[in-house]
């Protein structure tokens, strides 16, 4: 057994003086070199997949825009991401939307590293409420000033 990790230690040592080198200790050990490979060859296969794996895990983010803030959570939580709601701060903007839907999602990349955190910015009763009123006061507000611009072009 100590023989056959020698063997292994010796093929890594050609390896990295070139690939000829290697190549004709295979040719000219082909018994012992099998025999190294069936020693040492789950444990490299391992080690590649375990970095293959965390090197290239990155996955596609579900569009959650407008769902239901518990069931995004859920639903980016299933894929393996941390998530972090945030209640949005009253805008006009928002007058048309559903109370505790997401309206914005950061990062908005289509694809992350698995683990990655997300914020979920979502809109409340009381946001909701708020940008209403927010939306009638600049409607009117708009309303006054165009009313203002047609009386000066009537006279």
């Amino acid at each position: 057994m100590i023989r056959k990790f020698k063997i292994a230690k010796n093929l890594l040592k050609y390896g990295k003086k070139g690939s000829k080198e290697a190549v004709k200790f295979v040719r000219k050990n082909p018994e012992l070199v099998y025999d190294a490979l069936k020693v040492v060859g789950p444990a490299v296969l391992g080690a590649f997949t375990v970095l293959k794996t965390k090197k290239n895990k990155y996955i596609e983010v579900p569009n959650v825009l407008d769902l239901d803030i518990k069931e995004a959570e859920k639903i980016l939580e299933d894929e393996g991401f941390v998530t972090h709601s945030i209640v949005v701060t009253p805008n006009h903007k928002y007058y048309d939307k559903r109370a505790n839907s997401v309206i914005r999602v950061m990062p908005n990349s289509k694809k992350i590293k698995e683990g990655s955190h997300i914020k979920l910015y979502y809109i409340d009763e009381k946001v909701l409420k708020k940008s209403i009123e927010l939306n009638e006061e600049k409607t009117t507000f708009t309303e006054k000033i165009a009313n203002t611009f047609n009386k000066k072009e009537e006279e």
